[in-house]
C-alpha cells in the first residue's frame, strides 16, 4: 500500500506561494519570517509556511497587533 503524507504536511506553502497570496515579494515574506511575525518550518535550507499560521498572521495584522 502506498503511504501518503500526513494532511498537515501536504498543505505547507512555499515562500513564493505566500508572496503571491499576499501580493508582496518573496523577500518581504522572508523578512516577516526573520522578524518572528510569520512562523515558518525549516527543512534543511527550505522554509515552509503552514496555512493556519498565515491565517493567524493575517488576523493579527487586521486587528493591529
Amino acid at each position: 500500500m502506498p503511504r501518503t503524507l500526513a494532511p498537515d504536511l501536504e498543505t505547507l506553502l512555499t515562500i513564493q506561494q505566500v508572496a503571491e497570496l499576499e501580493n508582496v515579494s518573496p523577500k518581504t515574506i522572508r523578512r516577516r519570517i526573520k522578524s518572528g511575525g510569520l512562523p515558518a518550518i525549516r527543512n534543511g535550507r527550505l522554509l515552509r509556511i503552514r496555512p493556519q499560521d498565515l491565517r493567524s498572521y493575517r488576523l493579527r495584522q487586521m486587528l493591529g497587533e
